[in-house]
């Protein structure tokens, strides 16, 4: 059975860098009520997404987030309770958020 490696320092960075890029594409998503979409690269015109396209791609983000935090904190502390504790604080914000606008 091999030996797990220790990830190197390049790749940790990668990991904070993916989970801060999700928690703020997600919370801009859900703060702004949407976001552009721009149909080609050479396009100038863009279309407004909002409503529950916007949640989704917003759900996208958190989930790459909770992904990135599930990763460092198994690097850090290899529990199975640090890590249940890590992804629920990175979605069940935006949950609580989405449900107070909602009801």
């Amino acid at each position: 059975m091999a030996i797990p490696t220790r990830p190197s320092i390049g790749t940790q960075v990668a990991l904070v860098a993916l989970t801060l890029l999700g928690l703020v594409g997600g919370w801009l998503i859900l703060l702004g009520g949407g976001f552009h979409h721009m149909d080609s690269r050479f396009s100038k015109e863009t279309s407004f997404v909002s409503g529950y396209a916007a949640y989704m791609m917003s759900a996208i983000f958190f989930l790459m987030a909770a992904i990135g935090v599930a990763a460092l904190v198994q690097l850090r502390y290899g529990k199975a309770a640090s890590y249940f504790l890590g992804c629920g604080l990175v979605i069940g914000p935006p949950i609580v958020f989405i449900l107070g606008r909602v009801g």
